[in-house]
């Protein structure tokens, strides 16, 4: 790539490995199946590729924050300790729990924090104290607050919980507030409607599901603009002639006993760091290999008709065709210019 390539342009090619999906960003599963645990990312090697890089690429790659470990915890603490400037690219933050201290020494260097979400799923012996004395001093547009593994809330996570619930009330410019609740038992926030009725700044409310009573409440909050319900089923329909500002408000997902069923299976995403038998043992995957790269780089109607044709023209003609695919294939990777070699007849 140029050298001289503008800071604009390679922003946006940079971009798109950098950011996190928004799928991603707000997924309300468990941590044990957390799409951050599962996939494997490196983005730093784009940082490494020369200054140019690094220096556009570093506010994409602190842009969004994922927070899984106290280890990952301490180790933004003293990033932004030793150049604050890092601190205040960050502008979307999920955590999958407390963390212990650290997390406040960040989040107090953060402060163009826009996105949060909060997961109180809080395992045995993780501490949420910083998380806790820091989310009052925060200032976001938007919380999704994950309630994690069906069943009831920790100690602490109900601790977690009623910070939030403080903060809902005072944040100044709260906009959006996403409850996910996957449990078969609607069990939010203990009263939402007195939790949201103070806030003058929330306007969208997503949630899971909720009881008719409770869409009755948030309907009178006037600042209200939307209340989104993620999963609805046949018995949970909602009779809008109830309230009429309901059918202003409530907007519905795709009804559970109405999902489509794809007529192609989705093909499966692409895992960065993934090798093809890579777990395979040599004398299975030498033999498979050294097929793959023979049927794409040799013919052997074209080599048979070398021996009666001598080599003419129109051998060489066609024998092109197949030098140009291994030209290819070993620009690929080092892996595949070795297994090319072995096999192209070039």
């Amino acid at each position: 790539m140029p050298h001289n390539l503008p800071d604009e342009i390679l922003k946006e090619i940079l971009a798109p490995p950098l950011r996190i999906s928004e799928n991603d960003f707000r997924f309300s599963g468990g941590t044990d199946v957390s799409p951050f645990g599962r996939t494997f990312r490196n983005s730093t090697r784009v940082l490494l590729v020369s200054k140019q890089w690094m220096r556009v690429a570093t506010p994409l790659l602190y842009e969004g924050v994922i927070i899984r470990s106290t280890a990952q915890a301490q180790a933004l603490a003293l990033a932004v300790k030793c150049n604050k400037v890092l601190g205040t690219f960050i502008k979307r933050l999920r955590m999958e729990g407390g963390f212990g201290m650290d997390t406040a020494r960040f989040i107090a260097a953060a402060p163009n924090i826009r996105e949060l979400v909060v997961s109180l799923n809080l395992r045995e012996g993780d501490k949420a104290g910083g998380l806790c004395d820091a989310s009052p001093k925060m200032n976001p547009r938007r919380l999704i607050i994950n309630p994690g593994e069906p069943g009831p809330l920790s100690t602490k996570a109900i601790h977690l919980r009623n910070v939030l619930t403080a903060c809902i009330r005072n944040w100044p410019h709260l906009e959006t507030l996403e409850y996910f609740d996957l449990s078969t038992v609607y069990k939010p926030f203990p009263d939402l409607f007195n939790i949201l009725k103070p806030s003058r700044s929330i306007k969208n409310v997503v949630l899971t599901h909720c009881p008719t009573p409770v869409l009755i409440q948030l309907a009178s909050i006037t600042n209200l603009e939307s209340i989104h319900l993620r999963f609805m089923t046949d018995e949970q329909i909602i009779p809008m002639d109830i309230n009429p500002r309901l059918r202003i408000l409530v907007q519905y997902g795709k009804r559970s006993s109405e999902e489509p069923i794809p007529v192609v299976l989705p093909c499966a995403t692409a895992v960065a760091g993934f090798r093809l038998l890579e777990d395979i043992p040599p004398h299975v995957a030498v033999p498979i290999w050294d097929l793959i790269f023979s049927f794409a780089t040799f013919s052997y109607d074209f080599e048979n008709s070398r021996m009666h044709d001598n080599c003419n023209a129109s051998w060489w003609q066609n024998r092109a065709i197949f030098t140009s695919t291994a030209c290819s294939l070993s620009l690929v990777s080092w892996f595949f210019h070795v297994w090319d070699s072995q096999t192209a007849f070039i």
